[in-house]
C-alpha cells in the first residue's frame, strides 16, 4: 500500500521556505538571480511576505510548472500560491504542481509547515502584497502540532484525492480512506475489522479496546481478536466466536477439556471456582478436574463427571467405597454415623468390609455393606463371638441372650454356662478323639441357623445292654434317619459325626 505525499515549497525572490515530501522527493526554486536552492525538510521564515507551490521555477517575466510524481494515484491534487513582493521586480510569478498516480491506488497528501513567527500557518494571509498558501481540500486528519525553539510544526495527511479508498500508510502509521475520507474508530476493511484512532486517524496495534461493556483486542496487524486465545502478564485470555468480545466469567469448551475465565478475563490455573453451591478445580494448563482426586492441605478430594467436587457424598472404585464429608475431605482413618449404622473408613480411605479393627483396647467388626456388628453374634474358625451395645468384642465377660448365658473368655469366644460344662470345665476333662464317618445317604440340603450352628445339644442316652456299640447305633440311623436324625454318637471311647 503507497502513501501519495505532497510537499508545498514556499518561498520569495532569494528569501525560500520550503517543506521536503514524506518519500524524499525533492524540489527545486530558481530565483531571479540565476540560482538553484534545494527544497529541505526544514522551513525558515525571514520574510513576511509568503508563497508557496509543490516545486517552483522562477525567471524574471516568466512563469512555468513543474510536476511531481510520488505515488502512484488516478488523481491530482493541486495547490497553488501566488506572490507579490515589493524588494523584488513587478513582474507576478506564479506556480502550481500537479501529483499524479496511476489508476490501482488513491493517494493522500502531507502538509508540513514550520514558522518561527506565530501568526503563519497552513494558510497565511496577508496584506495585498502578501501570498496565501492552501490546499484543494478540506479534508485532513491532523498528525501532529508541535512547537520546538519557537518553530511551529503542523502536520496532517489531507484526501487530497476524493476517490481515494483503503489502507495507506504514512510515516510509519496506518490510515483507512473511504471516498476521500480519512475514517475513525471502528471499520471493516477486507472482511477484518480494525480500530483507527478518533483523534489522529491511526490504527491501532496491541491495543485493547473497551466499548459497550466488553473488551476487544487488536493485534500486531491491527485486526482484531475473534475466536482467539491472547497470553500475556503470565496470563491466557480469548476473545470470542461472535465479534471477538473477551470473555469474562465465562466456560470454554475445547479438546475435549472444559476451562474457565474469571472476572479479569484470565483462564483459572491451578485455582478453585465456586458456583451452584458446588465447588470446581482447574489445574495445570486451565484443565477442569474431571473424574479426578487432588491432593492439597494434607487432604484428598476428588470432583466427579461433572468437575463438581464431591461433598458429603459416597465414591465407590478398585471394589473399595470412600466418602468424602463436609468442605469434600475424604475421610481417612475415621467413623461415619449414617442409616442408623456405624461405618469406618481406614488409612487409605477405604471402607472397612468384612474386616477386624483394633482400638483402644477393643476389637470391632465390619461386616457386609460395611456395617458395624453391634448387638450380633459373630461365627467363624469353629467358633462364636459377640460383640455388644458398642460395637466392642465382649472378652473376659458373661452376658445373657434369650435367656441363655454365655460366657466369653479372654479371645471372645464364647461358652454356654450349664452345669455339666461348669463340671468339666472346673474338672478340666479331656474328650475321646473326634471322628469323621460321612454317611452319603443323608440330605445335602443346608441347614438354616440363626446363628450359623446349632443353639443346643439334646443328648439322648440309648440305654442299651449287652455288646451294643456306637457303630450298630450309626446303622440304625442310616435306615430309620427320617424318624430319627443324629448328628453326633459319643461314648467313653469314641466320638463319631456322621453328618
Amino acid at each position: 500500500m503507497a502513501i501519495a505525499t505532497v510537499a508545498l515549497g514556499i518561498g520569495m525572490a532569494n528569501n525560500v521556505q520550503t517543506v521536503k515530501a514524506a518519500d524524499q522527493t525533492s524540489t527545486s526554486l530558481t530565483t531571479s538571480a540565476g540560482t538553484t536552492t534545494d527544497v529541505s525538510a526544514s522551513i525558515s521564515t525571514t520574510n513576511s511576505t509568503i508563497a508557496s507551490s509543490s516545486s517552483v521555477q522562477a525567471t524574471n517575466g516568466t512563469e512555468s510548472t513543474n510536476a511531481v510524481s510520488t505515488a502512484p494515484t488516478a488523481e491530482q491534487a493541486t495547490s497553488s500560491a501566488t506572490q507579490t513582493s515589493s524588494a523584488a521586480s513587478d513582474t507576478k510569478t506564479s506556480a502550481s504542481s500537479a501529483v499524479n498516480a496511476d489508476s490501482s491506488n488513491s493517494s493522500a497528501a502531507t502538509t508540513s509547515i514550520s514558522t518561527a513567527d506565530s501568526s503563519a500557518s497552513s494558510a497565511v494571509t496577508g496584506s495585498d502584497t502578501s501570498s496565501q498558501a492552501t490546499t484543494n481540500s478540506d479534508e485532513s486528519v491532523l498528525i501532529s502540532d508541535t512547537t520546538e525553539n519557537g518553530v511551529r510544526t503542523i502536520n496532517k495527511a489531507l484526501a487530497a484525492n476524493t476517490a481515494a479508498n483503503g489502507l495507506y500508510t504514512q510515516n510509519g502509521e496506518t490510515y483507512y480512506y473511504a471516498n476521500g475520507v480519512a475514517k475513525t474508530g471502528l471499520q471493516t476493511v477486507n472482511g477484518h475489522e480494525y480500530y483507527f484512532d478518533t483523534n489522529t486517524g491511526a490504527m491501532k496495534t496491541n491495543y485493547f479496546l473497551n466499548q459497550n461493556g466488553n473488551m476487544y483486542y487488536f493485534g500486531e496487524n491491527g485486526q482484531k481478536f475473534i475466536k482467539q486465545f491472547y497470553s500475556n502478564w503470565n496470563k491466557v485470555y480469548y476473545f470470542g466466536e461472535n465479534d471477538g468480545a473477551r470473555y469474562t466469567n465465562q466456560f470454554y469448551s475445547g479438546w475435549g477439556n472444559m476451562y474457565y475465565f474469571g472476572s479479569n478475563g484470565a483462564r483459572y490455573t491451578n485455582q478453585f471456582y465456586s458456583n451452584w453451591n458446588k465447588m470446581y478445580y482447574f489445574g495445570n494448563g486451565g484443565v477442569r478436574y474431571t473424574n479426578q482426586f487432588y491432593s492439597g492441605w494434607g487432604n484428598m478430594y476428588y470432583f466427579g463427571s461433572d468437575g463438581a467436587r464431591y461433598t458429603d457424598q459416597f465414591y465407590s472404585n478398585w471394589n473399595n467405597m470412600y466418602y468424602f464429608g463436609d468442605g469434600g475431605v475424604r475421610f481417612t482413618n475415621q467413623f461415619y454415623s449414617g442409616w442408623g449404622n456405624m461405618y469406618y473408613f481406614g488409612g487409605n480411605g477405604a471402607r472397612y468390609t468384612n474386616q477386624f479393627y483394633n482400638n483402644w483396647g477393643h476389637t470391632y467388626y465390619f461386616g457386609d455393606g460395611g456395617v458395624r456388628y453391634t448387638n450380633k453374634f459373630y461365627h467363624n474358625w469353629g467358633n462364636l463371638y459377640y460383640f455388644g451395645g458398642n460395637g466392642a468384642l465382649n472378652t473376659n465377660s458373661s452376658f445373657y441372650y434369650n435367656g441363655v448365658k454365655f460366657i466369653a473368655n479372654s479371645k471372645g469366644i464364647l461358652n454356654l454356662e450349664n452345669a455339666i460344662n461348669s463340671y468339666i470345665i472346673s474338672n478340666k476333662l479331656g474328650h475321646a478323639t473326634i471322628q469323621t464317618n460321612i454317611w452319603s445317604g443323608y440330605p445335602t440340603t443346608e441347614m438354616n441357623y440363626e446363628y450359623d450352628k446349632p443353639e443346643g445339644v439334646v443328648v439322648h442316652e440309648t440305654a442299651n445292654t449287652g455288646n451294643d456299640s456306637i457303630n450298630m447305633e450309626i446303622n440304625y440311623a442310616e435306615s430309620n434317619w427320617k424318624n430319627a436324625f443324629v448328628h453326633s454318637y459319643v461314648s467313653d471311647k469314641q466320638i463319631v459325626n456322621v453328618c
